[in-house]
């Protein structure tokens, strides 16, 4: 197992106490995964501990219902929601209208408090991050394609008093 596998597996652990972190941690996840649009959200991990963390995230944060993912082929889990209903709990809880495209924007009014931020961090790295073992040189990386996103989060991670670089 890998670092970053052990890393997730004991972020996976901590407790969401409060609500709005639930929300918080879960829009880190949906934002940095596999599909996440307004006819389809999908994430795709090959972390069980995260695979089993993301549906009762998901019903806490926004009551809806998701099964729990099977391994599939080189135990990869796919989480898939592509009913209406439940993507519009998601979208509306989060400030998105599900009749448009979403873009990729950061919608900080969903992470004003300390706790929420690190929630949403937390939920960023899960779903698209890596770091490197202590004994080499000090190194997290969280990829996205989508450049603006980035560039938000990075800023969110300057007013935490963090160093990203892209």
């Amino acid at each position: 197992m890998s670092f970053s596998s052990e890393t997730k597996a004991e972020l996976c652990r901590i407790p969401v106490s409060r609500m709005c972190c639930a929300v918080a941690e879960a829009y880190g996840i949906l934002l940095y995964a596999h599909t996440f649009s307004h006819t389809e959200i999908c994430m795709v991990t090959s972390c069980e501990p995260l695979a089993r963390r993301i549906p009762p995230l998901l019903a806490r944060a926004f009551g809806v219902t998701v099964k729990l993912p099977e391994a599939g082929s080189g135990g990869r889990y796919a989480i898939k929601i592509t009913e209406e209903t439940q993507l519009g709990r998601i979208f509306s809880a989060l400030g998105y209208d599900l009749k448009y495209h979403l873009s990729y924007h950061l919608n900080r009014n969903v992470i004003e408090e300390d706790c929420c931020r690190a929630s949403f961090l937390r939920g960023i790295f899960l779903a698209a991050g890596t770091v490197a073992s202590p004994d080499k040189k000090t190194h997290l990386e969280l990829t996205t394609p989508h450049h603006t996103l980035c560039r938000e989060v990075m800023s969110l991670m300057l007013d935490m008093e963090l160093s990203p670089k892209l």
